[in-house]
């Protein structure tokens, strides 16, 4: 992304590039004054179930976080979408230290730097579990962000607001074509309002079919406000589906269905056995830690948004352990590779260790990498914990087939090594491989491993217990073999400490021939979300925001090419060039 070219005047943030300041000394009253208030805001929102929100010039976020608390101080428990566009993103470090002055009036800021995305290109959707707000944040410049949203969403915009810099220092974000697209998905009584007065900018508005008026700044404070109104009919939302129907109760399922029934919609979830989180999904100690890439490529774009997207959407859970990783160079992370992916993504996501941080974390005396918010997961526990929601019914012990249609609900797969019938007559390259995980103990704790290594595998502590794996069997190992391999991953980290075998933990999971999952629709009302090898923990919550987007007719995160690249139709396109890689076929068995 590119620079937002910022420096510091005493403690206020200024814009070098547009030569101007990000917000007023009064801050949070501004926003109320130029923003809010005028628009009727809060009463609006109060009277509807739904009600979304379209900014240009994210900036520190205040805005959003003095709605926020606006909602929250009012009890207003209506769905906000607050959708918001920046070419130029801040880093936490800078926002924090914006916000500061109001720490007392913005309670959401700490939620806001944590779930802030790295400073990627592409739609980025978050959750805030109070007040009920959604964050769609798009690091795009304004017309491809909008021309996006207008090709894709179908739920309209009740409100906007206009807090680019002045139009005479950023033209580009106040083109008369822009208000013309704005008015083809404003809803009847939208609004928009703008610290901008400028002649250009109302008759701009008023040319798009808008009604303006200018409020006159208060006495004390001189600037203006424009208000603009739709009054005419407006643009028609798409109805959202009352009801979804979720197969398994897997991770794949349960993160759907939490997905889903963030956004308004209820959930039936259907597990075939007498428990959700079983099988594959009942492993004691997975990671959330990715594989990542800084080439400018459609799929490195993709593991890091899913990557940032999962850690987002399933910190908080007790299940979920924020522990941190320690990465260190292997057969397919090299240490260039590394230090490349850290520029990228910066201090909030990833720091390089020296070999003397290394050592001290790992007892390895290497150049490595550190990633704060990577994380070990309990997996059964964590899918108990995300279908726990009062619009997720889950009926358990049920026996169930993939018919086409499903008496018309909307209905996903999320179904294991079970093989939906929507895809099992579509071209597939798909192969189940056993993994097992290792459970160990020390016979001396000296403090050690009180973090995830990666490094061909990983080892990671979990309630006493140190975890390594996972193996990739793709063809029978002799016995005891993969205890021995995931042994041989401690070993080397350990000194003067014994080693005691504890535990197995041995499931299939699906892989695909590109090691991508599976997701998307497959015929009208029918979707999978499957294929998530080993990397569920990472891939699953962004496939879910993939799948209940696209089902609820909203803006999807990434873009409309990473859902092509997971899409179930991208096999058959690849095997009309050549035959399907994976000759050993899929091999069956029920899995969550």
């Amino acid at each position: 992304m590119p620079d937002p070219e910022i420096e510091w005047i005493g403690e206020r943030l200024y814009s070098k590039r547009f030569r101007d300041i990000y917000f007023a000394l009064d801050g949070p009253a501004e926003t109320r004054r130029v923003f809010i208030e005028p628009a009727n805001l809060i009463e609006r929102i109060h009277n509807q179930e739904m009600f979304s929100i379209m900014e240009f010039g994210f900036g520190t976020g205040l805005n959003f976080l003095t709605l926020a608390r606006m909602l929250k101080d009012h009890r207003v428990r209506s769905r906000v979408r607050y959708i918001s566009v920046d070419n130029y993103p801040l880093n936490s470090t800078d926002i924090a230290r914006a916000l500061k002055p109001f720490n007392d009036d913005l309670d959401l800021t700490d939620a806001l730097l944590s779930h802030l995305p790295p400073r990627v290109p592409g739609w980025h959707k978050r959750y805030f579990f109070n007040p009920d707000v959604e964050l769609s944040l798009c690091y795009s410049d304004v017309a491809t962000a909008l021309q996006d949203f207008v090709a894709t969403d179908e739920s309209g915009i009740d409100a906007w607001f206009l807090d680019g810099f002045a139009p005479n220092r950023n033209a580009d974000m106040w083109e008369p074509e822009l208000f013309e697209k704005m008015r083809s998905v404003t809803k009847h009584g939208g609004t928009v309002t703008t610290f901008s007065a400028a002649g250009r900018v109302r008759n701009s508005l008023q040319t798009a079919g808008f009604r303006t008026r200018r409020i006159e700044g208060q006495e004390s404070q001189k600037r203006h406000t424009t208000l603009a109104t739709i009054e005419d009919k407006g643009f028609t939302p798409a109805t959202l589906p009352k009801r979804v129907r979720v197969i398994g109760g897997g991770l794949a399922g349960t993160t759907v269905a939490q997905t889903l029934a963030r956004k308004g919609v209820e959930v039936e979830l259907l597990e075939r056995e007498h428990s959700i989180g079983t099988k594959t999904s009942s492993i004691p100690a997975a990671i959330q830690h990715p594989r990542l890439s800084a080439a400018d490529t459609l799929l490195a774009s993709f593991r890091i948004h899913a990557y940032a997207h999962a850690r987002s959407l399933l910190n908080g859970y007790d299940a979920v352990s924020t522990i941190g990783a320690v990465h260190l160079p292997d057969d397919g992370m090299s240490l260039a590779r590394l230090t490349d992916v850290a520029e990228l993504l910066g201090n909030d996501w990833m720091t390089l260790l020296d070999s003397h941080g290394t050592h001290d974390l790992t007892n390895q005396s290497i150049d490595g990498a550190w990633f704060p918010r990577s994380a070990i997961v309990n997996g059964a526990q964590l899918c108990d914990e995300l279908v726990a929601h009062d619009r997720i019914q889950v009926v358990t012990a049920r026996e169930y087939d993939f018919p086409s249609r499903h008496d018309d609900i909307e209905t996903v797969c999320a179904t294991g090594c079970d093989i939906p019938i929507e895809i099992d007559s579509m071209p597939m390259e798909t192969i189940v491989i056993p993994g097992q995980v290792d459970g160990f103990t020390l016979s001396r704790n000296d403090g050690a491993f009180q973090h995830i290594v990666a490094h061909n595998g990983y080892v990671a502590p979990q309630s006493g217990t140190l975890y390594a794996g996972s193996t990739y069997e793709y063809s029978p190992w002799p016995e005891g073999e993969a205890t021995r391999t995931n042994k041989a991953r401690i070993e080397p980290l350990i000194s003067n400490a014994r080693l005691e075998h504890k535990s197995v933990f041995r499931a299939n999971r699906v892989v695909s021939s590109d090691r991508l999952p599976i997701v998307g629709a497959t015929a009208k009302r029918s979707w999978v979300s499957w294929a998530h090898g080993s990397g569920g923990t990472i891939t699953a919550p962004f496939a879910a925001e993939l799948v209940a987007s696209a089902i609820v007719n909203e803006i999807t995160p990434g873009s409309t090419r990473m859902e092509q690249l997971v899409s179930p139709d991208r096999f058959r396109i690849r095997q009309q060039r050549r035959p399907n890689p994976l000759t050993r076929g899929f091999r069956t068995g029920p899995s969550s």
